[in-house]
């Protein structure tokens, strides 16, 4: 038995809805969607946060026409809360132009969003509008050893056309499945 053990970095995205908004979060979450696209299809005079402009700049080099594009939220403003409340557990403050601070928003997340810390890390991540709501694409990276255990080895050699050769470790002979392998594909064709 071979056993091998490999650290690898994961990314998974949890989607989270953007729900329970004020009025006025909502407005404003509206208009700093509605800002940058307008920003990305040629208007620079728009109230948009710094850095929503930055992102835009630095990712969205080719625009189509009447496409809307996500809000791209960097790593370092994720500002991501754990508040057990009667709203939400989980909260966002997401950059605004038009609101100093930016706003807070509650999220439902479709799983449990684990803490910052410990081998997980939040990547860049996005606000997205679908239909009339907004969602919340967070992305984390984590750090995981992955075991994998082997019982036999398999050895398989090709040649030019077919299959020529297939060996497993515990096994101490040879099968030969060249013959084999044409006349399934003879009887099939």
């Amino acid at each position: 038995m071979v056993s091998v053990f490999v650290v690898m970095r994961v990314q998974k995205t949890i989607k989270c809805k953007i729900a329970n908004l004020t009025v006025k979060k909502k407005k404003a979450l509206e208009r700093e969607y509605k800002n940058l696209q307008e920003y990305l299809h040629e208007n620079e005079d728009v109230e948009l946060y710094s850095a929503n402009k930055q992102q835009a700049d630095r990712y969205y080099e080719e625009i189509k026409a009447g496409k809307e594009y996500p809000i791209s939220v960097r790593k370092d403003l994720i500002d991501l809360k754990i508040m057990d409340n009667v709203v939400s557990k989980y909260w966002l403050k997401v950059r605004v132009g038009s609101v100093y601070g930016g706003i807070n928003v509650p999220l439902k997340p479709h799983t449990q969003i684990p803490v910052q810390g410990g081998g997980v890390e939040y990547c860049e991540s996005k606000i997205l509008k679908k239909d009339e709501d907004f969602y919340f694409h967070l992305t984390i990276e984590k750090t995981v050893q992955a075991e994998k255990s082997y019982s036999g080895l398999l050895a398989i050699d090709i040649g030019q056309k077919y299959l020529a050769v297939s060996v497993a470790s515990h096994r101490d002979n040879p099968k030969f499945q060249g013959r084999e392998i044409r006349g399934i594909r003879r009887h099939y064709n």
